[in-house]
């Protein structure tokens, strides 16, 4: 069983209870839906921790102080002023400890070739080496991936708009590898109909799409696409 599915079971079978627990007069005066928006904020918080996902993390926490502003005396920073700290924290956090998506290469099985990597940052268009990474902040960003030899991407997108198109690029090897994360954005991938295609991504109040007609080739390489999507949203089109 995976992780995330423990996870979130554990996170359902607690509000079950707690919403039990209410409704048999055990805690008279506590709104439900308080109770049950609070423990879903909680678990994305706990869940963006060690994925460092600033915005997944301040931004819960400046919903709950939403949430329980009058028990907590802070009314006085709620609503705007609590977002808009949650809003410049994920900013500054996020210049300040950039994700460092290399460090994590040993958890796909695919090989990776470390003298063709290209490194970007939310500039150029044109995207040639085995290895890419884009990260977009508070801008539009579109990708072409054109090369020969391509294996992973590891993409990010934070209060901003990516598109990154596969349709060009002619892999080597059989397992390739798309890890995103999409905090308050969109992230929306081109990926050729023929592929074959792995879907495993974790969604917290954000949506996954996939548009287009597959049509999978026993030959064509297997193309994973995992990540995390939280207030945000993740469309695949198959082209």
């Amino acid at each position: 069983m995976k992780k995330r599915n423990i996870f979130w079971g554990v996170v359902f079978l607690v509000i079950a209870a707690c919403i039990l627990i209410t409704e048999l007069g055990y805690f008279p005066g506590i709104n439900i839906f308080k109770l049950v928006l609070a423990a879903a904020l909680i678990a994305l918080l706990i869940q963006s921790i060690p994925h460092k996902n600033f915005a997944g993390i301040l931004f819960p926490i400046a919903f709950l102080c939403i949430l329980f502003a009058k028990p907590l005396h802070i009314t006085n920073l709620t609503p705007w002023p609590v977002l808009w700290i949650a809003l410049f924290g994920s900013i500054g956090l996020s210049f300040l400890f950039p994700k460092k998506h290399w460090e994590n290469k040993h958890a796909f099985s695919g090989s990776y070739n470390n003298e063709s990597t290209a490194y970007t940052q939310s500039a150029g268009e044109q995207e040639n080496g085995s290895y890419v990474q884009t990260e977009v902040t508070f801008q539009s960003v579109i990708k072409y991936i054109n090369s020969i030899h391509f294996e992973r991407a590891d993409l990010s997108a934070s209060f901003g708009a990516l598109k990154v198109y596969f349709d060009q690029a002619r892999p080597e090897h059989e397992d390739l590898l798309i890890h995103t994360e999409t905090s308050f954005g969109t992230t929306i991938l081109y990926i050729p109909r023929e592929w074959n295609t792995i879907l495993n991504v974790d969604t917290a109040f954000g949506n996954v799409e996939e548009k287009g007609m597959r049509s999978p080739s026993p030959d064509a390489p297997k193309i994973h696409i995992n990540g995390d999507v939280n207030f945000g949203s993740l469309e695949i089109n198959y082209i």
